[in-house]
């Protein structure tokens, strides 16, 4: 987006007067800024249905407590139709921060609202997001779920194996394969691809690489995991946890979740070989008809 586009900017607050005073300060800032304005997530999205928006500016009163688990839910419903700025009342950098790490653009604190501070901070926001979006152009990010996409995992993964030559370590690689048990061949919906990045996310380590390296198949490196059967019960665990329902949302498919593993160096001792060798465990457990893991 160039500096002469037009922004559209949705904000979203309980407060009428705040909405009008922001209204003003874009109408001082430039002509080129459409306002618009909701109470609530809820009309938010109404609007967000009905225009395309550039960027939204959120005022919930949301300084005082940072991002719990509803604001984080929230956050996310509004991030996967524009960059999000949030207003706050403080200067915590603590609270700054729960806000950054959950997908938030940018942080404004009251005081910075004015004409130069909003634009300077809604084209920021703008060009965050044109840069992400440039990325997965790339294929570095998979769009639909945000994890690493396959070349990617190939990067990180030939990484991997010369460091652990050189260190002499050990690690594992697994694709976890899930296919529906009565969808047939129907590529799998983004709902359910999100629902299974989650709950992959929530079991594996903040170290570990987590991609999507198919239409219905994940890829993990798991670096520094010292015993075989830490490997195991991981691999027992990604299966019990992506064949739960998700009673939230009323997703009830069953799926069938066949999990490959390959060891280095024991198993391979290339990023090929280790993929090669983890799809061949996949296809023995996909043979059997059951969710179960197998070693290569």
């Amino acid at each position: 987006m160039s500096a002469s586009e037009p922004i559209s900017l949705l904000m979203i607050s309980p407060n009428q007067a705040e909405i009008e005073w922001v209204a003003q300060l874009c109408d001082r800032t430039a002509s080129d800024i459409t306002f618009h304005s909701a109470a609530d997530v809820a009309a938010a999205e109404q609007v967000l249905a009905g225009h395309k928006i550039n960027v939204m500016l959120l005022d919930l009163g949301l300084s005082e407590t940072g991002a719990d688990a509803k604001i984080i839910a929230m956050l996310d419903r509004l991030n996967r139709s524009a960059p999000v700025i949030v207003i706050t009342d403080s200067a915590d950098m603590d609270v700054e921060q729960s806000f950054i790490d959950c997908g938030v653009v940018d942080v404004l604190h009251r005081q910075e609202l004015t004409p130069s501070g909003l634009r300077r901070s809604l084209r920021y926001a703008i060009a965050r997001r044109e840069a992400d979006n440039h990325l997965a152009r790339l294929q570095l990010l998979d769009p639909v779920t945000g994890l690493a996409a396959q070349p990617l995992f190939w990067e990180i993964l030939a990484l991997a194996v010369r460091r652990a030559k050189r260190n002499r370590d050990f690690f594992a690689v697994m694709l976890v394969d899930f296919k529906s048990v009565s969808a047939g061949s129907d590529a799998p919906t983004d709902g359910l691809l999100n629902l299974l990045t989650t709950r992959l996310q929530q079991i594996m380590r903040a170290s570990d690489t987590i991609a999507r390296f198919d239409s219905r198949q994940f890829a993990i490196l798991a670096e520094s995991m010292p015993r075989i059967e830490d490997v195991q019960i991981v691999a027992a665990k990604i299966i019990s946890e992506l064949a739960k329902p998700d009673e939230a949302s009323g997703h009830h498919t069953a799926l069938h979740i066949a999990v490959g593993i390959a060891l280095f160096p024991t198993s391979a001792a290339s990023a090929e070989g280790l993929i090669s060798r983890a799809s061949e465990a996949v296809q023995q457990v996909i043979t059997r008809g059951q969710s179960d893991f197998a070693f290569a």
